[in-house]
C-alpha cells in the first residue's frame, strides 16, 4: 500500500506540470496561428499602400513632364516642330499632343488615325486645371488609354492645353514587376468602376466593371466577395489622391484559410503526441516505481529470511528514449520555424528590389530637373523649400543650399509679396494650376523678373499639401517693355515740339512776310527790320530742328557696351571748355571717378551738357564745380554741383523735357532747351536715373547712377 500510494503521488506530480505546458503549448501555437494569418492581411494592406504611393508618384512625374512643357516658349512663338522635338525626348511610350483653345491639335508625338478631341481636353479648356481622364478607347491605339491634361495659361489667357496619352499596359507593367505571389491579386479602378490595369489577366479584364465596385465606399476600407476571375477573395482598397483612382489587394480566400487549417492540423498532431508521450511518460514512471518496489521488498524479504539478495540495476534506459521522443518533437518545431524565417527572408528581397527601383526613377527625374534650364522648387503652404534645382544658381547667383534658407522677405522684392500671397490662396485640388510675375534678388544686388508657374500636388490636408514651382527668368521681355515705354515717351514728345514749340518761328516767318510785302508797298524803310526779323525766326527754327535731330540721335542710339573711366571722359570734357573756363576763371574739381559700362561717346555729351550748363548759369562769384561718386553694389551715383543761379525746386522735373527752358531770354543765356532732356535720355539708355537735388539751395546739384564696369550688368538697353 505504501509504495502504490508513492507511485500515484509521483504520477500526480507529474500530470501536475506537463497537462499547464501542454495546455499552454496549444494556446501559444493558435495564437502563433492567428498572428500569421494578422501578417498575412498586414502585408497585403502594407502592399496595396505601397502600390498606390508608386502609382501617386508615376502620375506625379507624367505631370511634371508636362508641367515643363506648358512653359515652353516653343507655344507662344508656334514653334510646334521644336516643341515636338522635346516632347519626343521625355516621353517615353506616351504620346503627347497639344491642343489649342479652341480645340485645334496643333502637336503630337505619335503617328497615326486622326483623332478627335479628347473629353478630358475639353473639360480642362473649360475648367483651367489639370485632370486625370477615365479609361477610354483611342482609335489610334489597339489597347484602352487614359489621358492625363494640363492647361496651358499665360497671364489670364488660356493657350490650350497639354494631352499625355498613356496605354494601359503601361499600368499592367507596373503591376506585372512586383512579382506577387499566388493567391494576391491587384487592380487599378477608374472612377466610373472600370478596371484600368490588372496583375492577373490583364487583356481578359481591362476595361471591365469591378465586380465589388458597390462596396467601394470612401476613400479606404475592405470588401469581400468574388473577383473578375470568380475567385472568392477578401480585399482592401484605398483611393489614389489626385486621380481618385481605386487601387484593390485581394487575397483568395482558400490561400487565407488553408495555412490556418494545416497549423491546425499540426497542433492537433503535436497534442496528440505530446499527451501519448505524457501518458507514457507517466506510465513509466509508475511502472519503474512499482518494479523497484518490488524489488526492494523482496530485497528485504531475502535479508529478513537471511538469504543473499542479488543487487538490482535500474532501468534509466526508459528516460533516454522518452528524450529522444521530446528532440524530434522539437526538430519539427525547428523545421516549422526555418520555413517562416524563410518567408520573412522573401519579403524582405522585395522590399530591396522595390526600394532600389524607386531610387532608379527618383534620379531619372532628378537628372531632368538638375539639367533643364528653368528652375523647379519643391515646397509646402508655408514657403518652407524642400528641393531647388542648380540653375538656380545661373538665376540668382545663389545655390540651392543658401535660396532654402532664405525667408521670403530675403529673396523676393518687396513690392510683391501680396501678388505671392494671393497666387498661393488660389492653388486648391479644384484649381491646382496658376502663373506670376515677380522679382528675386541677384547675389550681386539687382533684381531678377521671373515669371513662375505653380502646381499643386494635394496631400490630403494643407500641411501635407506640396506646390511645383517651374521659375523662368523674363528680364529681357521686361528690359524691352521698359525700353517701349521710353520710346513711347520720346515720340509723344516729339509730337509735342512738332505741333508747338516749331509753330511760333513758323507764324513769325508768316507774319513777317506778310508785313515785307505790305512795307515794299507802302514803306521800303521798314522791308530792311522786316527782313532782320524773318532771318532771326529762321535762324531759330534752324537751331530748333538741329537740337530736335540731336536728341532723336541720342533718344534712339543703341548703347555700345565697353569699359569707359569717367576720369578720362571728364577730362576730355573739360578741354573742350578751356577758353570757357579761362574766361570766367572757373574751377572743375573731381575726386576720383570709377570705370563705367557704357558707351563713351554718350557718356561724352552727357558730361558737356552738365559741365556746360554749370558755366552757362553761373552768378557773380567765381565758377566752382565740383564732381564726386559713391558705389554701392553694381551701381555707382554720380553728383555734378555748381554755385550757379541754381533751379527753384518746382522745375525740377520740367527742366527735363525736351525745349523746356526757364530762362527764355535768348540774348543772356543761349540755347533750345534740350540739353538735360538728352541728359535723361542718355542716362536712362544706361540703365540708370537722373534727378536735380532739391535739398541743395546754392547753386545746382545733378545727381545720377551708372552701372560700373565690375558688375555684370544686365540692365543695359541696346
Amino acid at each position: 500500500m505504501k509504495a502504490k500510494s508513492l507511485a500515484t503521488m509521483l504520477a500526480g506530480v507529474v500530470c501536475a506540470v506537463f497537462l499547464p505546458l501542454l495546455a499552454f503549448g496549444i494556446f501559444a501555437s493558435y495564437e502563433s496561428v492567428e498572428t500569421q494569418r494578422a501578417r498575412i492581411l498586414d502585408f497585403a494592406s502594407h502592399k496595396n499602400r505601397e502600390i498606390v504611393r508608386d502609382l501617386a508618384a508615376t502620375l506625379t512625374a507624367h505631370r511634371v513632364k508636362l508641367s515643363a512643357l506648358t512653359t515652353s516658349l516653343s507655344i507662344e512663338r508656334g514653334e510646334y516642330d521644336r516643341l515636338r522635338e522635346v516632347s519626343l525626348r521625355l516621353a517615353e511610350n506616351e504620346d503627347i499632343q497639344f491642343w489649342s483653345a479652341d480645340g485645334r491639335l496643333l502637336m503630337r508625338t505619335s503617328t497615326g488615325p486622326d483623332v478627335t478631341i479628347p473629353a478630358v481636353v475639353k473639360e480642362v479648356l473649360e475648367t483651367r486645371t489639370s485632370l486625370v481622364s477615365s479609361l477610354r478607347h483611342n482609335p489610334a491605339r489597339t489597347t484602352p488609354v487614359i489621358d492625363i491634361a494640363l492647361p496651358v495659361i499665360r497671364g489670364t489667357q488660356m493657350l490650350g492645353a497639354m494631352v499625355m496619352t498613356i496605354s494601359t499596359d503601361h499600368f499592367a507593367e507596373f503591376l506585372a514587376g512586383r512579382d506577387f505571389k499566388d493567391g494576391f491579386f491587384t487592380s487599378i479602378v477608374d472612377t466610373t468602376g472600370i478596371i484600368i490595369a490588372r496583375s492577373a489577366r490583364h487583356r481578359d479584364f481591362v476595361g471591365r466593371r469591378l465586380p465589388g465596385m458597390d462596396s467601394t465606399t470612401g476613400d479606404s476600407g475592405t470588401w469581400s466577395g468574388v473577383n473578375p476571375q470568380g475567385v472568392p477573395v477578401y480585399a482592401f482598397f484605398l483611393r489614389e489622391p489626385s486621380s481618385r483612382w481605386i487601387v484593390t489587394m485581394g487575397i483568395s480566400r482558400q490561400v487565407l484559410e488553408a495555412p490556418v487549417a494545416q497549423m491546425e492540423l499540426r497542433l492537433a498532431v503535436i497534442g496528440v503526441v505530446l499527451t501519448a508521450l505524457m501518458a507514457g511518460l507517466v506510465y513509466l514512471l509508475v511502472r519503474h516505481i512499482r518494479m523497484e518496489s518490488s524489488k526492494l521488498i523482496g530485497v528485504a524479504i531475502a535479508l529478513g529470511d537471511g538469504r543473499d539478495a542479488p543487487i538490482q540495476q535500474w532501468q534509466i534506459s526508459d528516460f533516454q528514449r522518452i528524450g529522444d521522443a521530446m528532440a524530434k518533437a522539437a526538430g519539427t518545431i525547428n523545421t516549422q520555424a526555418q520555413a517562416l524565417s524563410e518567408t520573412n527572408r522573401t519579403l524582405e528581397d522585395i522590399v530591396e528590389q522595390r526600394t532600389r527601383e524607386l531610387a532608379a526613377t527618383q534620379a531619372r527625374y532628378e537628372v531632368l530637373a538638375e539639367n533643364g534650364a528653368d528652375v523647379i522648387v519643391f515646397r509646402n503652404r508655408d514657403s518652407v523649400t524642400s528641393y531647388v534645382s542648380p540653375s538656380i544658381t545661373r538665376l540668382t547667383g545663389y545655390n540651392p543650399e543658401e535660396i532654402k534658407s532664405f525667408s521670403p522677405e530675403q529673396k523676393f522684392h518687396p513690392d510683391d509679396g501680396d501678388r505671392r500671397a494671393a497666387v498661393d490662396a488660389t492653388l486648391t485640388p479644384e484649381r491646382p494650376t496658376a502663373t506670376n510675375e515677380f522679382r528675386m534678388r541677384h547675389k550681386d544686388g539687382h533684381w531678377v523678373w521671373v515669371h513662375a508657374n505653380y502646381t499643386l500636388i494635394p496631400g490630403g490636408t494643407r500641411d501635407a499639401d506640396q506646390i511645383i514651382v517651374v521659375v523662368r527668368d523674363i528680364s529681357d521681355r521686361k528690359r524691352a517693355e521698359e525700353a517701349l515705354l521710353r520710346s513711347n515717351e520720346v515720340l509723344r514728345q516729339f509730337a509735342a515740339v512738332v505741333s508747338h514749340d516749331l509753330k511760333a518761328p513758323a507764324r513769325h516767318l508768316s507774319i513777317y512776310s506778310d508785313l515785307l510785302q505790305t512795307s515794299l508797298e507802302k514803306s521800303p524803310a521798314d522791308a530792311s527790320g522786316f527782313a532782320a526779323r524773318i532771318g532771326t525766326a529762321a535762324v531759330r527754327m534752324q537751331e530748333l530742328i538741329g537740337s530736335l535731330a540731336a536728341y532723336t540721335q541720342v533718344a534712339y542710339a543703341r548703347c555700345a557696351v565697353a569699359p569707359v573711366p569717367l576720369d578720362s571722359v571728364v577730362a576730355d570734357v573739360t578741354k573742350t571748355f578751356e577758353g570757357t573756363i579761362a574766361e570766367l576763371g572757373a574751377r572743375i574739381e573731381t575726386t576720383p571717378l570709377p570705370i563705367i559700362a557704357g558707351d563713351r561717346g554718350l557718356l561724352e555729351s552727357l558730361f558737356q551738357n552738365l559741365i556746360g550748363n554749370a558755366l552757362k548759369y553761373h552768378g557773380a562769384d567765381p565758377v566752382l564745380i565740383r564732381i564726386s561718386s559713391s558705389t554701392q553694389g553694381s551701381m555707382t551715383e554720380i553728383s555734378v554741383t555748381d554755385n550757379g543761379i541754381g533751379v527753384p525746386a518746382q522745375h525740377s522735373e520740367r527742366i527735363f523735357e525736351i525745349f523746356k527752358r526757364l530762362h527764355p531770354d535768348q540774348s543772356k543765356y543761349l540755347g533750345t532747351g534740350i540739353g538735360l532732356a538728352m541728359s535723361r535720355s542718355i542716362v536712362e539708355t544706361h540703365g540708370g536715373r537722373i534727378w536735380l537735388d532739391t535739398s541743395v539751395t546754392s547753386g545746382a546739384c545733378f545727381r545720377l547712377t551708372l552701372p560700373v564696369a565690375t558688375a555684370v550688368n544686365e540692365a543695359l538697353v541696346a
